[in-house]
């Protein structure tokens, strides 16, 4: 009995090489089609970027792009007139974008700016061009770091790349200390750090609170600015905050310096303190007997001590 089912067990060479040879005649349509955009056929279009032109094939758009696809395919005008008005794209980005849908050789991370990846990625998602957006977007996006965030985080929300936000979001609540001291805190915008806020555990709230802080001192020319603190004070949960940061918090040099968010903290610490239940005050009274029949004796009280007794009898004192 025979099975259709055939389990390979060996990668048999002659295949491998007749994928090679597929890949390789395919490459070169390309590579021929590429170098020929500029020999005068009746399917060339023009693609007018903001700083200069650059010639290709419809029918290559068309196969390569969703974008170019329905634009070719339909009673358009540049479908008429074989002319594309691209003027938010420089000549730099689209000839990146007509070398990837010719199967051409691509910049590398180490040969483009940021700003260049920036501006690829816009245009590579307005052409619905998958596979370029994200073949860029891990190399932009990764890894995130003090000097880039700000870009990836504006980039993303361009883009609404709602995973990249929250990682973004995570990687600047981990390192907080280290953007109190980063000269660009104060390029960080009232969004920005709402949008912490809810990400931001009990535990580091009042680590983020000296963030805020650090932030108000740094904006403190801007006339908003202190509506914008009160503002993002609000939305703290202060009712979280544990005891010890309150504590540290009104100590603090920065947090002292900007009254707004000193004055919430005392609110909230004088809310909290005055409710506390009073501890009991321990009296310990001393007798000494005297000559003459006179006994003399005196009183303390232990006031930060709660006193407990054990099962012998014996009391003890626990702070």
């Amino acid at each position: 009995m025979t099975s259709n089912n055939r389990v390979i067990t060996s990668v048999d060479p002659q295949s491998l090489v007749e994928v090679n040879l597929k890949e390789n005649q395919q490459r070169l349509i390309l590579t021929n089609l590429y170098k020929s955009r500029d020999d005068g056929k009746s399917d060339q279009v023009v693609l007018e970027c903001q700083d200069g032109q650059i010639l290709a094939h419809k029918s290559v758009l068309r196969s390569g792009s969703d974008y170019f696809r329905g634009m070719f395919t339909h009673a358009t005008t540049e479908n008429e007139f074989n002319r594309v008005l691209l003027h938010d794209t420089s000549i730099e980005v689209m000839n990146i974008i007509i070398k990837f849908i010719y199967a051409q050789d691509i910049p590398s991370r180490l040969e483009m700016t940021g700003a260049l990846m920036a501006e690829t990625l816009i245009a590579a998602d307005k052409m619905q061009l998958n596979i370029l957006f994200n073949n860029y977007w891990i190399l932009f996006t990764t890894p995130i770091t003090l000097d880039n965030f700000s870009n990836i985080w504006q980039l993303a929300e361009l883009l609404t790349k709602e995973d990249t936000i929250h990682k973004v979001q995570v990687f600047l609540i981990i390192h907080m200390k280290q953007l109190m001291e980063a000269e660009f805190l104060c390029d960080m915008t009232v969004m920005q750090l709402e949008s912490l806020v809810t990400k931001v555990k009990p535990h580091k709230l009042g680590e983020f609170i000296i963030l805020l802080a650090t932030w108000g001192l740094k904006t403190v020319r801007e006339e908003s600015n202190t509506e914008n603190v009160l503002n993002l004070m609000t939305k703290c949960e202060l009712k979280k905050l544990p005891q010890y940061s309150l504590k540290h918090l009104l100590s603090n040099e920065i947090v002292r310096k900007l009254a707004p968010i000193y004055n919430i903290l005392s609110k909230e610490a004088s809310s909290r303190w005055s409710t506390m239940p009073k501890k009991q005050q321990i009296q310990i009274f001393a007798f000494a007997v005297r000559s003459y029949g006179l006994c003399r004796f005196s009183v303390s009280f232990l006031d930060d001590l709660y006193p407990a007794v054990s099962k012998t009898g014996e009391i003890y004192y626990l702070n």
